[in-house]
């Protein structure tokens, strides 16, 4: 099936405004942002994920056996130790709410 234009003329989205974080909104059109300049890097999030993750003997288990799991060594696992050890800290901490330990 072909669309076909509507007499009226082509369809429009009903919307608001268009625009992104760093300009201005300024009408309903694609190309009605004004624009405030270069983007302040300043602004932006500059956290970073560091590599100083310590496990101790049972996070190490756990965190092989949910590499393992995911296929590591034979598929390549894109996941960094502090990621890791969030996932090993939220399960260990509702685990233990649930069993009341």
């Amino acid at each position: 099936m072909v669309h076909q234009p509507s007499p009226a003329g082509p369809l429009r989205p009903i919307v608001a405004s268009y625009g992104d974080s760093f300009g201005t909104f300024k009408g309903t059109g694609l190309n009605d942002q004004v624009s405030t300049g270069d983007i302040d890097q300043d602004k932006l999030n500059k956290n970073t994920l560091v590599d100083g993750v310590e496990f101790n003997t049972f996070e190490t288990t756990i965190k092989d056996y949910i590499l393992s799991k995911l296929g590591h060594p034979v598929v390549r696992v894109e996941l960094a130790p502090l990621q890791l050890k969030i996932a090993i800290d939220e399960a260990t901490t509702k685990q233990s709410n649930i069993r009341g330990l």
